[in-house]
Parts: structure tokens; sequence; C-alpha cells
């Protein structure tokens, strides 16, 4: 998960994309959603950019040898369509290991309030 986060900040869609499931259902914060192939492009374009992620809170639970869960808290500094914002979040993630590789399936998050 760190390393998908380091290609998100670095928007590096070629790294990312070996990160992402075919399937993938990404739900951001505000509620909206994106395939892979939407995520991709919205980093590749620049219409969101995250410059920073500081995971405050994880928790890796291995559902089987394929599929794991993983449960946290993020603080963001993020950029969508030129605002920029800063926010903590609660997410979900969703890992499915398919060819010996984990692939986030499902991500979903959303926004906290201030400590």
């Amino acid at each position: 998960e760190d390393a998908r986060f380091a290609a998100m900040i670095s928007a590096d869609s070629a790294a990312l994309g070996t990160w992402l499931a075919d399937d993938l259902y990404y739900v951001h914060s505000t509620g909206s959603v994106e395939s892979r192939g939407e995520l991709l492009a919205s980093l590749a374009s620049g219409r969101i950019r995250y410059h920073a992620i500081e995971v405050i809170e994880r928790e890796v639970l291995a559902l089987s040898r394929t599929a794991a869960l993983v449960r946290g808290v993020a603080g963001l500094r993020v950029s969508a369509d030129g605002r920029a914002v800063e926010l903590r979040i609660r997410y979900l993630a969703v890992y499915g290991r398919q060819a010996g590789h984990w692939r986030l399936r499902t991500w979903q998050s959303l926004q906290l309030g201030p400590r």
C-alpha cells in the first residue's frame, strides 16, 4: 500500500497501474466513483494531484491467501480541479491477489472532521 501511495504522489501511472485491479471501484471521499481507467486518467491529466499521504492508522486483515482488507486513517494534501485541500480520511481498501501480485479492487473513503 505504501508503494501505491508513493505512485499516486509521484503521478506515476505506469507504477500505479500495476497495483490496480482491472475491475477497480474507487470511491473518493467526496463520494465520486472512478474505474481503474478513470482514476489513471485523472492522475495523468493532473485533474487530481496527490501531494502527500500520511498514514495515521492502518490495520491489515488477511481474509484468505488471496484476499485482504486494509482499514485506516490518513491525512492527505490533494488538489482536485486546481483546488488544494488538506483533509483527514477514514478508508477501507480491498485487495485481491492475482497472478502472484496484490491488486487494489475497491477503495472507499470518507472525510473526517477536525481532530
